[in-house]
């Protein structure tokens, strides 16, 4: 056992840590940046859109799912809506819904991506199964559609968004993603060994621009882009995909540049695709999330010096749909917690999830499945549609941001321990909700063969300056039995691992003094409801 103390700016050194309270003034805001309520959103692979939201009824699983995140941040997820499969997806007026091709599976990739893809115009109007309120981003064909099948296309997702069924359901479109990972072309396709950077601002220009022309026949739409949807993630780059190079090179000097609203890169934190050996150690580690952050900083910063908003548009666990032990367990909750509230207090805006029917590093699986999704054997019974562990980590962030008439801004502390991470949430300048992630590893072996030991944990001690002496403050534990857990996991009572999604349980808060000490076990995150702020919403 150690003793730490959260620190954020002024400290004092103790034998046993560090020790510092949370100005009870504005002092944080200077440092402190705005966090969206949609902060965790999700992106969907396109081939399997209407398994997910429904096609002729709407999804229930998902449905609630989301709805779950929606009443604690006052906003549902923003839906991505594309992937690898949109670029080759065309677009098929006379017939309904959607017709797929896909890749051969194998044991580690049992449900592939496709390689070809047909829609009607129906596809679209699936958006109308959303909870209200809910955004979404569509993707178009750049790679392997002229711009003329792209308006049309482009025409036929206008023409679903503004259709009453979808607005009645107070769904919108918030955007269009013109391709997905350009950088990946040269690769991909023979035909186009030397495609770089250069080439694809000017085909991106012409594409969109001409695609844009829909805009006369729906001028109710602003038909505002994501642009780039990179898979690089070195702002050093040599070939030119960078945000920076592609600015200089003119991405958005044209008409249709200067409607492109966002820049979007994507990450894996783990390479799964060369199937080399993969580790929830290594995943979940405090260091290694900062470390996997850091090489986007300098293209956050390029893109809102240009007014724009930056987003990481598709991220996961392990590329190649993650990997089993590692993207499946409770361990990757935490590295999701982590991971998103991390790039929040950097001024990424909103970071999206990706998601598939039967991968492994999906936040749930939305629909039954027959082939087992961890090496495609044909399964005795169907796997219901269940909620995976990373799931709770989009529900704690989206009840540390809360449902609020005002902004809500996000800064991490200083914590001197290579195992604690901690966030604190402002309302008005004021702390009002705290996160801590104890990242610290916690398996099965190590409580020994049927001897008990005890789980390690660290001592916290917590105050804000000039609460009355008698203050206290609330605490929620996600309670993990170990790291490599891949069910039973709660959230302050509740679990919702259910047949609907929505949670089942009793509610256990815990109270505690300010200045009290309290655990951090091992593999645990905990939310600390601090204060109440008027115009705040809990």
């Amino acid at each position: 056992m150690q003793i730490v103390f959260l620190a954020l700016s002024l400290y004092s050194v103790l034998a046993n840590g560090l020790q510092i309270t949370l100005p009870a003034g504005s002092a944080l805001k200077s440092k402190a940046r705005p966090v969206a309520p949609d902060l965790v959103s999700f992106s969907i692979e396109q081939d399997r859109w209407e398994e997910w939201v429904g096609s002729t009824s709407r999804n229930e699983f998902f449905y609630n799912a989301l709805v779950n995140l929606r009443e604690l941040a006052g906003r549902p997820p923003t839906i991505r809506v594309g992937g690898r499969s949109q670029d080759v997806t065309h677009l098929k007026t006379n017939m309904q819904g959607s017709e797929v091709l896909f890749a051969n599976s194998t044991p580690s990739v049992p449900y592939p991506e496709a390689v070809y893809m047909r829609v009607g115009p129906s596809f679209f109007l699936s958006a109308k199964f959303l909870p209200e309120d809910t955004r979404v981003i569509h993707g178009l064909n750049f790679a392997s559609a002229d711009d003329l099948r792209g308006l049309f296309h482009l025409a036929a997702i206008a023409n679903a968004f503004t259709a009453p069924s979808i607005k009645n359901a107070r769904v919108t479109l918030e955007a269009i993603e013109v391709g997905n990972e350009p950088d990946r072309y040269g690769r991909l396709d023979a035909r186009m060994p030397t495609y770089d950077g250069t080439q694809y601002v000017k085909e991106w220009n012409t594409w969109a621009g001409n695609v844009l022309a829909v805009k006369q026949l729906y001028p109710e739409f602003l038909f505002s882009y994501w642009g780039a949807s990179l898979s690089v993630n070195s702002s050093h780059d040599p070939t030119g995909w960078t945000p920076e190079a592609l600015f200089g090179q003119g991405l958005l000097d044209s008409p249709a540049g200067k409607r492109l609203k966002t820049v979007s890169q994507h990450h894996y934190s783990i390479d799964g695709c060369a199937e080399g050996p993969t580790d929830i150690l290594n995943l979940m580690k405090k260091a290694n999330v900062r470390k996997s952050l850091e090489p986007f900083k300098s293209s956050l910063k390029a893109t809102q010096e240009k007014g724009l908003e930056y987003v990481l548009g598709e991220v996961g666990s392990v590329s190649c749909h993650g990997a089993t032990g590692v993207s499946d367990t409770a361990g990757a909750a935490l590295w999701a917690l982590d991971y998103a509230l991390h790039s929040a207090s950097m001024g990424i805006s909103r970071v999206f999830f990706h998601q598939g029917i039967g991968y492994k590093s999906n936040f749930l699986q939305p629909v039954f499945l027959n082939r087992s999704p961890i090496d495609g054997s044909d399964l005795p019974s169907p796997l219901s549609p269940h909620i995976n562990p990373q799931y709770y980590a989009a529900i704690i962030a989206a009840e540390a941001i809360g449902s609020s008439n005002g902004s809500v801004e996000i800064l991490e502390l200083s914590i001197e321990d290579n195992r604690v991470s901690a966030y604190v949430f402002l309302k008005g300048g004021l702390p009002t909700r705290a996160v801590l992630i104890n990242s610290q590893p916690y398996f099965a072996s190590e409580s020994g063969d049927g001897v008990f030991q005890t789980r390690p944990f660290v001592r916290v001690s917590l105050e804000i300056e000039g609460m009355p002496e008698d203050a206290q403050f609330m605490m929620k534990r996600l309670s993990i039995q170990y790291t490599d857990a891949t069910a039973g996991l709660t959230w302050g009572g509740f679990t919702f691992e259910t047949d609907d999604a929505f949670p089942s349980g009793e509610e256990e808060i815990e109270c505690i003094d300010f200045g009290e000490e309290f655990e951090l076990y091992a593999t645990e995150a905990v939310l600390l409801y601090l204060q109440e702020v008027e115009g705040a919403e809990t």
